[in-house]
């Protein structure tokens, strides 16, 4: 595809990617948005992104160029709609369980562990941030946007988390976002890495579940933690 043939998109430092414009006119189709973002999605997988101008996933998707514009104003909003809706599909979240005992609290966390791994070695996932880490360099403010709306948010979370187990008295922490962040690095490993230049494949559940528990129980018996921790 020649250069000629590439939709410019406009960028600044207070273009804000990841968070959507108010909407005009009438309500937009929920279906035909989900369409093209998986669409879009899987071109830039296939393709990347700089190779993939809006006019091509316009025609995977079956509708004009102007459709494509009226839910997503540039390239760069629509690859952040991807991220977000592969994203929040398999984001960790908080137990759905009140955490009444330090069984349960440990428990939150596994299940938190798991759900964050799961997203991590999601195929699609790691294929897309492949393309957020390459395009950093050119678009340096959707990067760092992508970086608070994700993995900030999730060690936030996690944060958040570990605090309640400290607050009632299951575990003491020096600095609970130095301790957030420890865990985050037990759990992502080196395998990660090797994930994301292809040579690692995708975990199993029952791997997925194994590394999250060996991870917390380094965790729990390795950092400097209180003797009532679990």
């Amino acid at each position: 595809m020649t250069d000629s043939k590439k939709i410019s998109e406009k960028t600044g430092s207070d273009f804000s990617v990841f968070v959507s414009p108010r909407g005009r006119g009438r309500p937009k189709d929920t279906a035909l948005r989900q369409r093209i973002l998986e669409r879009a999605r899987d071109l830039f997988l296939e393709h990347g992104f700089q190779t993939v101008a809006m006019d091509l996933i316009a025609s995977a998707a079956e509708v004009s160029n102007r459709t494509v514009y009226s839910h997503f104003e540039s390239k760069e909003r629509l690859l952040a709609a991807v991220l977000q809706h592969e994203g929040e599909r398999l984001r960790p979240r908080f137990p759905d369980a009140e955490l009444t005992t330090s069984t349960e609290f440990v428990a939150g966390l596994q299940a938190f562990g798991e759900r964050l791994i799961g997203l991590l070695t999601n195929p699609s996932i790691v294929g897309l941030g492949r393309i957020m880490i390459s395009e950093s360099g050119r678009h340096p403010e959707m990067a760092r946007q992508f970086y608070e709306w994700g993995p900030k948010q999730t060690e936030k979370l996690l944060v958040q988390l570990l605090e309640i187990g400290q607050k009632r008295g299951w575990c003491q922490f020096r600095d609970s976002s130095l301790a957030a962040a420890q865990l985050l690095a037990l759990w992502q490993g080196t395998w990660l890495f090797k994930q994301q230049l292809g040579l690692e494949k995708k975990m199993s559940p029952a791997k997925i579940k194994r590394h999250v528990e060996d991870s917390l129980k380094v965790f729990f018996e390795g950092a400097n933690l209180s003797p009532s921790c679990p």
